[in-house]
């Protein structure tokens, strides 16, 4: 079975789907993109553009995060980038196991918390709520001090899921843990709110 590999407009701005063959590429017409499926790009009062819906600041993401799961193991959310999220976790007594090292299923609850951010980031909050669906992990090498640091980048932004690829590092840069979310998008307004806001 062929695999499609890029879509890209005609000049007569109908599109054709190049398609990977053993021996050779073939192409062949599609459906008219009228950009319905489209990542939008938005840009902010900071000057950041990318798949982002509107602006909102660090100090609102991490607040939405306090005396929650996020908070209790002391993630972060540290900066925004044009097609990623990114955020930080201490390795300390609240995220290792009992050899010293950080837990997998800590690494798993960074991966997740900011996937979950980047799909509340990249749809209308106004009227869409994103909730974890799937996550799978691979762990790559321990980490004992300091901090590990995450980023989440789209591998599909759609209508319906999102699917977020995130890279957990050491300090030194070293790749810990790689993860990939399945968001599902619920037509709801969007459900993230801090202490206060949830009574």
């Amino acid at each position: 079975m062929p695999s499609i590999v890029a879509v890209r407009p005609f000049p007569d701005q109908k599109t054709f789907r190049q398609v990977a063959w053993t021996g050779g590429v073939r192409r062949f017409p599609a459906y008219r993109n009228r950009g319905k499926f489209k990542a939008k790009r938005h840009e902010n009062k900071d000057g950041v553009m990318g798949i982002w819906h509107g602006f909102v600041g660090l100090e609102d993401l991490n607040a939405k995060g306090a005396e929650s799961l996020n908070s209790n193991l002391g993630i972060e959310i540290t900066h925004v980038t044009d097609t990623a999220l990114h955020g930080k976790m201490p390795v300390d007594n609240r995220t290792v196991q009992p050899a010293g090292v950080l837990h997998g299923g800590a690494s798993v609850a960074l991966a997740e918390t900011l996937a979950s951010w980047a799909g509340y980031l990249a749809v209308d909050r106004t009227k869409f709520h994103v909730v974890g669906q799937e996550i799978n992990a691979n762990h790559i090498r321990p980490a004992s001090t300091g901090w590990v640091h995450g980023a989440a980048t789209p591998v599909n932004v759609g209508r319906r899921a999102h699917v977020w690829e995130v890279r957990i590092v050491n300090d030194e840069g070293r790749l810990v843990c790689i993860s990939r979310c399945t968001l599902a998008v619920l037509e709801v307004p969007a459900l993230y709110t801090t202490p206060d806001e949830r009574g």
